[in-house]
This record gives structure tokens, sequence and C-alpha cells, in this order.
């Protein structure tokens, strides 16, 4: 693990349209703790991490908090580099379902797959500390010196070899997993380049889980860039040639129920049962949108473009992931009203978790954590 120390980036000003324009707040420079790699997602439940990397699939870490200074630290878990690489997989995208108990990654553009965490933490794999030790129950990564349990994968989506998701986002209330699912005019029954959403729904039968999958809308343009559902809404951004805009199913239905114009192009999307958050490329910054009525709440971070959005609604803060631009915080009150941001310069920030004080960035060179209270 390598220390450094950053500087928080200057100049850039966040101007709100519907409220008063707000300038971002700076402090002092930060201390990082880097684990290296090639991040490109994470997922956080309670004290676990997962995170997805190019070189080595899987990783699951346990977050530690020192007493006395009370910087965090990582302790890996789970690594099983070797036989991602033996599949071929390159992960994008990984969430998990606590209903489940189970682990949802992305192999990049082709297949959603699962893993049912049922033995993971009852097992005494990472107990070993050699590869002697490691017995034919679990496995050992060399690169990372670590015995774990073994994980079963399962393909959820798709069967059809020519059906690439791309993106997903969890139902966690009734477990589904809604898809954004490309398809190619020189595959089998497309005139054209388009894309499709898909439900899958699963059952739990005891240690068995069940899936189901359905096409839920068609002919949506190729150039579609993500999927949000909540509040018995299905959101899907950038769905026009001529337009930017996203467009918002509800109650399952297959027309829309209104389609939102935007300024610039909609790339990410993200919310809760209150609001939804609409990150636009080139320098577009993000738009807050009440869930309900759809009206925009707030416009901010003009002068950035968004990759990734997570609002920690616990703490009130909102992390937008800006690639090369780093990583804006915000803190927000009851009413979305901006009360301190901070602007992080980080390596290329693909994602961003808030822990403790404590942002967690999933980067091109591994996962800073950076220190902001």
């Amino acid at each position: 693990m390598n220390r450094k120390n950053i500087f928080i980036l200057l100049y850039f000003f966040c101007i709100g349209c519907n409220k008063q324009s707000t300038t971002l707040q700076y402090s002092d420079l930060k201390s990082i703790d880097e684990i290296d790699g090639y991040s490109r997602d994470m997922f956080l439940q309670n004290d676990t991490l997962l995170v997805v990397s190019e070189g080595d699939g899987l990783l699951i870490y346990t977050i530690q908090e020192s007493s006395d200074s009370g910087n965090l630290s990582l302790s890996l878990q789970y690594s099983d580099s070797l036989e991602f690489h033996s599949k071929g997989w390159n992960l994008n995208h990984v969430t998990y379902s606590s209903s489940l108990n189970s682990i949802f990654v992305l192999d990049k553009f082709y297949s959603i797959q699962s893993a049912l965490l049922s033995d993971f933490y009852t097992n005494s794999c990472f107990m070993n500390l050699s590869a002697e030790d490691c017995n034919n129950s679990c496995t050992w990564d060399e690169g990372f010196d670590i015995c774990s349990a073994k994980l079963q994968f399962d393909p959820v989506c798709c069967g059809n070899n020519s059906i690439h998701p791309s993106t997903l986002i969890l139902n966690s209330n009734s477990n589904e997993i809604f898809t954004l699912v490309r398809w190619q005019s020189d595959q089998l029954g497309a005139q054209t380049n388009v894309v499709s959403i898909y439900k899958i729904v699963f059952n739990k039968i005891g240690n068995f889980i069940i899936s189901e999958e359905e096409e839920i809308v068609s002919s949506i343009i190729y150039d579609a860039t993500d999927v949000f559902y909540g509040n018995n809404a299905l959101f899907i951004s950038h769905t026009d040639y001529e337009d930017f805009q996203f467009t918002v199913y509800k109650n399952n239905n297959s027309i829309p129920d209104s389609i939102i114009s935007v300024p610039y192009k909609p790339v990410t999307l993200y919310g809760n049962n209150e609001y939804v958050f609409v990150g636009m490329s080139d320098h577009g910054g993000m738009k807050i949108y009440n869930i309900n009525s759809l009206e925009e709440v707030y416009w901010g971070a003009q002068g950035f473009s968004i990759r990734n959005i997570y609002w920690d609604s616990l703490n009130s803060k909102l992390l937008l992931s800006c690639g090369y631009q780093g990583v804006i915080i915000y803190d927000l009150d009851s009413d979305m009203n901006i009360t301190s941001s901070w602007v992080l310069n980080t390596s290329y920030a693909y994602t961003a978790k808030y822990y403790n004080g404590h942002a967690l960035v999933a980067t091109r060179e591994g996962i800073e954590i950076i220190k902001v209270e």
C-alpha cells in the first residue's frame, strides 16, 4: 500500500440553476491510502467493500478503522484472479442483494453472473497463511498471497449469445434486476442497432435461486446510456438521437409516461424513493429531480463531466465521480440545499463511496482512500 498526498483541485465552480449559485468549498491537502489496481466499480455493504478490477476480477475487503488515528484501511478477504482470467471475464459492475445474499457482477457487454455467499463468512479459508495450508475447498491467489473461499458463479442473463447487457440496477425491494441490453444489426432478429430493457426476477428456494428474464421495453436507440428503477418507475437515459433526454416508464408500462429534456447528454442515473440524480457529459454537471413530480430541484457541478453518482442519504453526502476531474462531494440538507462541498483531485475516477468521514474512490490506479472530515 502506497501513501500519497493530494491537493484539492482549484479554480472550478459549481453554479446552481434553480437555487442560489453555490461555490465549491476547498480545504487543505488530504492524506490518501492507495490500493494498486484498475478498479472499475464498488459496492459498500456495512463494513464490506466489493470491488471489481479489470486485472483481478472480484475482490472483497473488510474496512478497518484505526482506534488511534481514525484512518481507514482495507483487509482483503477474497481474491481469485486466475479463475477470472481463465474465464476471460472483464468485470465492470458489481452489486449485492442482502435478501438473496448474493453478489451480482457484470462481465463487460457479455453476461450477468451471480454468486451465493451462504458459506463465505463461515469458512476458515482466510486463516490459512500459505498455499500448502489452503485446502481443496479454498482457493490460493499467488498475486495477493491469500487463501479464500471459492465462489460459484452462475449466469443469470442472458442465455442468448446475441444479448449483451451493458449496465444494471438492482431493485432490492422485490429481488429484481433491470438491465440495459444491446443488440446489433448483424444479430439474429435485429433489423438495426437497438437497446432493450430486460427485467430479471429472482425467487429463492432454500439455497437455490431461480431466475426468469423478460423484455419489458424494446427498440430504444443504441446509444442509450443507463437505467434506474425507483418508486415503481423505470428511468432510461439518452433515448433520442435528436434531443438530450431521459425517459420514464411507470407501473411496468412499455409506453413512456414522461420524457424530460436536459441540456447535455445524460450518461448516468442514480436515486432513491424521493429523488432522481442525472449526471451529464460535456461538462454539463448534474441535475436533481423530484421522483414523483419530475420537477427539477437543482442543477449543479457545471464544468464537470459526471461518470457516476452515489447518494448516501444517512450522512447526506452526494459523491460525483468525474473521471480525470476527480470527485465532487456535496453536503446536502433535507431540502437538497448544499451546505458544504469539496473537490478531490484523484486518478481517473470511476465511482466513489462514503464511509465514516472518508471517500473511497475506484480509479484506474486502484482504490484511493481520502479523509474528508
